[in-house]
């Protein structure tokens, strides 16, 4: 089957706001994230935390690949941690949800793509843990863009990719430009993971599947928001990565 044929979704689990103040919250996606699937023709599928989970999982059987965003802080009681005054604990659902659509996604090693918040559930969903916040680790290095909404332009620092990873396979660069927005970021790397990418200091920007053959990449870089990131041959090679696993489906 010519896989241009193949219609391929991705299962993402929606940002929440409000849960805190609002009697009725927001559940949403930014277009960015939108523009860049429609851009390598994948179907987003969208799933609320408060979904159950039985339409959970019927949506997960139709879904090709799995897609996390960026958003708020995980509760750092997940991985074992006392709460940094810093970190910001505001979508306990979306936490239960993405930890569980990872670890059923890597058992089917149905591919996954996690950016910033979604990188920290794919390490914290293997055993991980988080820095929570970077401003104490690595003062000298600038994680967060300023205007990254406005500008799809602004870069804020390096990031050095690893040898004999799948992500230096994708790029094909030693160390690339990234646009950031975080203050956390991946500690004691989860089981099965290893590190495909740091910045000068040494702070995590991406982790992958020990294993080349299953695509499993998280980034803590906003590729999603600049036009000419380098990391835009990630999110193709993710569509490789999704149509193979749908094309395994039709043709079992």
């Amino acid at each position: 089957m010519n896989p241009s044929h193949i219609t391929a979704y991705v299962l993402i689990p929606l940002a929440v706001k409000g849960r805190h103040k609002e009697k009725f919250p927001l559940h949403f996606i930014k277009e960015s994230y939108l523009n860049k699937l429609e851009k390598i023709n994948l179907i987003p599928l969208l799933v609320p935390s408060v979904t159950s989970r039985k339409i959970v999982d019927a949506l997960y059987d139709q879904a090709d690949g799995l897609f996390l965003l960026g958003g708020s802080d995980l509760d750092p009681a997940i991985y074992a941690r006392q709460k940094h005054p810093k970190t910001r604990v505001e979508e306990p659902y979306r936490d239960n949800l993405e930890l569980y659509l990872v670890k059923k996604a890597i058992t089917d090693k149905k591919p996954i793509l996690g950016i910033c918040r979604g990188c920290q559930v794919i390490n914290v969903a293997l055993g991980g843990t988080l820095i929570q916040h970077l401003p104490h680790y690595a003062p000298q290095e600038k994680h967060r863009c300023k205007n990254q909404d406005k500008s799809l332009k602004e870069k804020c620092h390096i990031i050095r990719i690893e040898d004999n990873t799948l992500l230096k396979e994708i790029i094909g660069k030693d160390e690339i430009w990234v646009t950031s927005n975080h203050h956390q970021a991946v500690d004691e790397v989860g089981r099965n993971l290893r590190v495909a990418a740091r910045s000068p200091a040494g702070v995590i920007e991406a982790i992958e599947w020990h294993d080349k053959s299953y695509f499993c990449i998280g980034l803590q870089p906003h590729p999603e928001v600049t036009e000419n990131s380098k990391l835009n041959a990630v999110f193709r090679e993710f569509k490789r990565a999704v149509l193979r696993y749908a094309m395994s489906r039709n043709n079992p």
